[in-house]
């Protein structure tokens, strides 16, 4: 594997883990409060990235294309861990 390669599978697997964490505190938030919208959101939430992949490996969808897709569901990600601080008080 070259270097390049290893930068860019290291940052996929940043995204992961935001998405994850995000995921994480969202079903959490479903579950404490009793939300059970938000429990399916989160289901909803983590097949979009999947729904791209799989379509990526049935080469009905470009690679550049499911990346895009999980770079703005990161973001997105990101945008939501730091507001759910206020979901949590204390």
């Amino acid at each position: 594997m070259t270097p390049g390669m290893s930068l860019l599978s290291a940052g996929e697997r940043l995204m992961a883990l935001i998405f994850q964490l995000a995921l994480s505190l969202l079903v959490l938030y479903a579950v404490r409060d009793g939300k059970l919208r938000f429990l399916a959101l989160a289901v909803a939430w983590h097949a979009l990235p999947d729904f791209f992949a799989a379509l990526f490996q049935k080469q009905a969808f470009p690679f550049w294309g499911a990346e895009l897709v999980l770079i703005a569901v990161t973001l997105l990600s990101l945008l939501f861990l730091r507001r759910s601080r206020r979901l949590f008080p204390g």
